[in-house]
């Protein structure tokens, strides 16, 4: 069973090519994408790829554009991940939240306030937690959709109680227009604020972010899954 894999991220398909051949030699469950650069050793246990990580050989090594990283196959994603970041796009570092809330729900927001600008990465780990979309962000602030006051109310009790996490307030979204933008966010129609700003909605490039539903749609996303699932 193809249960965890070893990436090898290589900068060129010659160079993966390369690698490829060499891993082989090592090990019996081996894929080459040489057109994304990249060398997938498969094992059903990840201390099995524990140890081939460590037998790399050197030549092999040199022509690696990062240390290898560890994924595991996950049946909620349909695709590999970073067992420490199971709600990630391990390449993109996009955020996945399956919402549950269809964009013309959204009637009220909460708005978290961080402690602080670093807190962003412990509390996006969080957010999938509540099953509701990110609706905009700022230097230290995070708004989520909900459906209603008592929605809103239940979803800022939890957010609460995140470490990183100043403060929760729940609010009426009041406008059509502004209901109207942020459902034309949420469905990916604009990358940039309403004043022409910037980023917003699920777009969160300044922190490694990203969101909205499973992104990637193959293994270890964009297309690229060595193989599959066996």
């Amino acid at each position: 069973m193809r249960e965890w894999c070893l990436v090898l991220d290589c900068p060129s398909s010659k160079a993966a090519k390369s690698v490829g051949r060499q891993m082989q030699d090592l090990w019996s469950d081996v894929d080459v994408e040489a057109n994304y650069g990249r060398v997938w050793c498969f094992a059903e246990y990840p201390g099995a790829l524990r140890t081939l990580s460590n037998r790399i050989p050197e030549e092999a090594r040199a022509n690696l554009l990062m240390p290898p990283s560890m994924r595991v196959w996950s049946e909620q994603h349909h695709c590999w991940v970073d067992p420490a970041m199971p709600d990630e796009d391990p390449d993109s570092r996009e955020l996945w939240i399956d919402d549950a809330l269809e964009p013309h729900e959204i009637q009220w927001r909460v708005r978290l306030e961080l402690e602080s600008v670093f807190s962003f990465r412990a509390v996006r780990r969080e957010l999938p937690k509540l099953a509701r979309p990110v609706i905009a962000t700022g230097n230290r602030s995070i708004e989520l959709g909900a459906r209603d006051a008592a929605d809103a109310t239940d979803i800022a009790e939890r957010a609460a109680g995140f470490h990183g996490v100043a403060s929760a307030a729940p609010s009426p979204i009041r406008g059509r227009l502004r209901r109207w933008w942020i459902r034309q966010q949420l469905a990916g129609n604009y990358s940039v604020g309403a004043d022409g700003s910037g980023p917003a909605g699920y777009d969160f490039s300044s922190f490694g972010w990203g969101g909205g539903g499973h992104g990637g749609g193959g293994d270890g996303g964009g297309g690229h899954g060595g193989g599959g699932h066996g």
